[in-house]
Parts: C-alpha cells; structure tokens; sequence
C-alpha cells in the first residue's frame, strides 16, 4: 500500500446520496477502493485487516453490528459522524 494515500471500505451504496461524492473524491486522489460483497460486521472487520483500510462510510445499523461483532482483540479506533451514532457507541467513549 502507498503511504498516505486513502484506502475506502465500501458498506454504503454507491447509488446513495452520500455515495456518489465519495467514487469522485477517492478517484481524485488516486485512492483505493475496497468492495463486499455483504455487509456484514466479520466481513467488514476482515476487510479493514487485510486492506489496511483508512475510510468508511457507515449507516447507523452498520454501525450498530460492528459494536455487536467487534472481535476482542480488536484496537483500531474508530470515530462516527453525521447521523447521530448508535447509544452504544455514544456510551463507549
């Protein structure tokens, strides 16, 4: 991977509203994009492993299962904005 340049983990379609800026932006800067199949909270978690990701773009329910299948050895911090993050989240900081 280039140091510095931003790897983006897709979980929010590119067909959403806030989809479309993020394909612009991450061509822009040459950037790479890291796609799933499913949305799913292992599979996310695996994903950020393994590509080394630096963004995501997550709805609330997304969110949400990452809290309920965060692995117990996991340390990356994350930090939510826009929509307001679920009340576990909230309560964690």
């Amino acid at each position: 991977m280039n140091v510095g340049v931003p790897v983006y983990l897709w979980t929010l379609p590119l067909f959403h509203c806030n989809g479309w800026c993020y394909a612009w932006a991450l061509a822009a800067v040459a950037g790479t994009s890291v796609c799933l199949r499913k949305v799913v909270a292992e599979d996310i978690y695996d994903a950020i492993g393994q590509h080394s990701v630096t963004h995501f773009c997550g709805a609330p329910a997304v969110l949400s299962s990452l809290i309920a299948g965060k692995p117990q050895n996991w340390s990356k911090p994350s930090s939510p904005s826009g929509s307001p993050a679920p009340e576990p989240r909230r309560q964690c900081r």
